[in-house]
Formats: structure tokens, C-alpha cells, sequence
């Protein structure tokens, strides 16, 4: 059996570069995914502002009882909203009155569109 070359230099630091490189991009997801846990871990309905309270009203009783996940989703959910032009509020308030007087199998087959297009989304945000 002929003993193997060694690798040349630039392709053994290439492969280092690329390790370090893979390790740095998992240690910052692992980072940014810890920070959000945390954050939503610590979303207590009494440290909302009293604009976020307002907006999650519906919600309050639950509140500290639903999970972090869910939590950190209604409260980008209502910073978004908070962001909104007037116009673009009263269009989302006439389209969630829109939705509430659809019969129950339409508002069904409408929230598997929107699960569908947001999984295609996210499929093609993370091929990128």
C-alpha cells in the first residue's frame, strides 16, 4: 500500500477556514434561538407595555400559562401591528371582520392556504 500525500497547505486551510466558519454560523443560530427563549421565558403579561396589553387583551387570562414559543409570537405579532400605518390597521381590522363571518370549513381551508404559503416561505427564505 503506497502512503497517502499530505494534503496541500492551501487546500488543509481551506478546509479549516470552512470548519471555523461552519462552527461560527451554528454557535450564532444557537445564540440568537437561546436569546429568544429567554426573552419569551420572561414575557410575563405584567411586563408587557401597556400598548402590547392592549392589543393582547384577548389573551390575558391565559397569558402566563401559554408557552414561551406562543408568547414571543403574539408579542411580535402585536409590535408588528404597532408599526402599521392607520390605513393599514383598518384594512387588517376589515379583513379579520371579513374572516369572523365566514362559515367555519372557509375560515379552515383559508388557514391551510396561509400554513401552506408560510412553510413554502420559510422553505425558500432557507435555501437561500
Amino acid at each position: 500500500m503506497k502512503p497517502s500525500r499530505p494534503l496541500p497547505r492551501t487546500l488543509r486551510k481551506l478546509r479549516v477556514t470552512a470548519l471555523l466558519a461552519l462552527l461560527l454560523a451554528a454557535s450564532a443560530a444557537h445564540a440568537r434561538e437561546t436569546r429568544w427563549m429567554l426573552a419569551a421565558e420572561g414575557m410575563r403579561w405584567e411586563s408587557l407595555s401597556p400598548q402590547e396589553q392592549a392589543l393582547l387583551a384577548p389573551y390575558r387570562e391565559q397569558w402566563n400559562n401559554y408557552s414561551p414559543e406562543y408568547r414571543q409570537q403574539l408579542h411580535e405579532g402585536a409590535q408588528r401591528y404597532q408599526r402599521l400605518t392607520p390605513e393599514q390597521r383598518e384594512k387588517a381590522r376589515r379583513s379579520r371582520e371579513h374572516y369572523r363571518r365566514l362559515p367555519p370549513q372557509e375560515q379552515e381551508r383559508l388557514k391551510e392556504r396561509y400554513r401552506k404559503d408560510r412553510f413554502e416561505k420559510n422553505n425558500l427564505r432557507n435555501k437561500r
